[in-house]
């Protein structure tokens, strides 16, 4: 997933470092991402944004199922202070495709000499969001 921001004002001040935050599972708590989006190395300054795998979504501290929103928070710092966090942006949900159906069969009250017909059961995960179609 990329998170992306905005350089804000720096008040004549450089910023030092940003502070990002993504919000685990249960919605109340927010943990820096000092792995994947270390906002004091000048890469991500420089980008103001940063690359966070979805498996490190998926793990602690984050323990985000799929389906989830992602919701991200950013804080600039400079040598006068930090800024105050940014509203948590969603711009994202964490979606996969789903596992195949299982328990493929034949379907006796369809089948015929000109048809076939099949049942099957839902896979195990659905990838996040609804089956549409088969």
């Amino acid at each position: 997933m990329i998170i992306s921001w905005t350089t804000p004002y720096d008040g004549s001040s450089v910023i030092l470092k940003y502070k990002v935050e993504i919000m685990q599972a249960g919605g109340s708590v927010f943990t820096e991402d000092k792995t994947n989006c270390d906002g004091a190395t000048s890469s991500v300054i420089l980008a103001a944004g940063c690359k966070v795998p979805i498996s490190a979504l998926l793990a602690a501290p984050y323990n985000l199922p799929w389906g989830s929103s992602i919701y991200v928070k950013v804080t600039a710092i400079n040598v006068v202070g930090s800024s105050i966090a940014s509203n948590a942006g969603n711009g994202a949900v964490i979606l996969t495709s789903p596992d195949p159906p299982k328990n493929l069969a034949d379907d006796a009250l369809v089948t015929n000499k000109d048809t076939i017909g099949f049942t099957w059961q839902d896979g195990d995960a659905n990838g996040g969001t609804a089956v549409l179609d088969y």
